[in-house]
C-alpha cells in the first residue's frame, strides 16, 4: 500500500527486506484499521498480515531506494530484480504512463505556484 510519499508494506517483506544487503529504507511502526466500507465488503478467510511503514531514506547515486526533489521514487534494478523473484507484485506498475490525471495536478500545481 502506498500514500505517496509514504510506503506501507507487511511484515513478511520487511524481514525478507532486512536479511539484505539494500539500502536507502528503514521501518517503522505504522497503525492500521478499517472502517465499516472495508468490513462491508471484504469478507477476508484470513486476517490481515501486521503491516510496517517502510520510510525511504536513501541518497540518490548512492542508496538502492530514494525518492528525489520531484518526489519520484527509484529503485536499483538489483533490488527490484530481488523482489520480483522474492515477492509478490500484483500491483507494480513500473514508469506508469502518464495519464489526464497527471496533467490536471501538474496545471494545479503551476497555478498554485503562480499565485504565491
Amino acid at each position: 500500500m502506498k500514500c505517496h510519499p509514504c510506503y506501507i508494506v507487511t511484515q513478511l517483506l520487511k524481514e525478507k527486506l532486512e536479511t539484505t544487503i539494500f539500502t536507502g529504507f528503514e521501518f517503522d511502526s505504522v497503525e492500521v484499521t478499517k472502517d465499516e466500507y472495508f468490513d462491508n465488503n471484504y469478507q477476508l478467510k484470513k486476517p490481515l498480515p501486521k503491516f510496517y511503514w517502510m520510510k525511504i531514506v536513501g541518497l540518490k547515486h548512492k542508496d538502492d531506494l530514494f525518492i528525489d526533489d520531484n518526489l519520484e521514487f527509484f529503485i536499483d534494478n538489483r533490488l527490484l530484480d530481488y523482489l520480483k523473484q522474492n515477492s509478490t507484485l500484483n500491483y507494480l506498475d513500473i514508469n506508469p504512463a502518464r495519464d489526464k490525471f497527471d496533467d490536471l495536478l501538474d496545471s494545479m500545481i503551476a497555478d498554485s505556484e503562480v499565485k504565491h
